[in-house]
Order: structure tokens, then C-alpha cells, then sequence
């Protein structure tokens, strides 16, 4: 142990903060212009996510979304990710034209931080 600090392995332990042994950091915690993350987790240690938008179909529940429609999901996730995430099964996704940030997609597609997600039904009567 050194100062406030203790080394275990590849991760230096500063406080509440967790940062990879290469990398320097303030006491204010805000990192040095050379730090890098490995794997899939931040600087913190915490997973990687990414945050959705998500617009599901009228009368489906949204109650693990945010108050303005978000998900976070793990940075990497796919289409099939989310609907895991919002409990639709995958055979009444079938039903519903997916899009991404208004471009069709299949359940493989890959989402990224940021992206907007719209269910809109194939066929809807009047």
C-alpha cells in the first residue's frame, strides 16, 4: 500500500475510484489524456453500457424504461438483447416492422449508444 492507494494485480484502488495500473488519475477524479480501457468495463470497473431509446407498441408496458423512454444495456448488446430487456418475446417481435433510428433491421442487428428504437405494426386496421 502506498499513500492512499493499494495495487492488486492489474488495478490501482484509489478511494471509491478504479482505474487500470497504467493509467494516472487526480484526486479529483478525472483521468490523464493517455488513459485506455480494456475489455468491457470503464474506468470505474463498472460494465460498459449504452443507452436506447426505445418507442414500443401502444399498450405495451414501459416500466423498465426511464421517463423519457431510455434503457442502458451492455455496450455490444443486440436488437435481441433489448427485447429481452423489455420482456417481448421474440415471436410477437415478429409482428411488428423493428426499426433503428428509422432504418428496418433484423433481431442480430448490433445497437449503439444513442440509437432510437420504433415497433410499428405490419398491419393495422382503420
Amino acid at each position: 500500500m502506498i499513500g492512499d492507494e493499494a495495487v492488486t494485480g492489474e488495478q490501482t484502488v484509489t478511494g471509491d475510484k478504479t482505474v487500470a495500473a497504467d493509467n494516472t488519475a487526480t484526486a479529483d477524479n478525472t483521468a490523464t489524456a493517455d488513459k485506455t480501457v480494456t475489455g468491457d468495463l470503464t474506468a470505474t470497473g463498472n460494465p460498459a453500457v449504452i443507452k436506447v431509446r426505445v418507442l414500443l407498441p401502444p399498450g405495451w408496458s414501459g416500466e423498465m424504461l426511464d421517463e423519457r423512454y431510455w434503457i442502458e444495456l451492455k455496450e455490444g448488446a443486440k436488437l435481441s438483447d433489448l427485447l429481452s430487456a423489455v420482456r417481448m418475446p421474440r415471436l410477437l417481435a415478429k409482428t411488428f416492422l423493428v426499426s433503428i433510428n428509422g432504418a428496418h433491421c433484423r433481431l442480430n442487428a448490433e445497437l449503439q449508444d444513442g440509437d432510437s428504437v420504433s415497433f410499428f405494426r405490419i398491419a393495422h386496421g382503420g
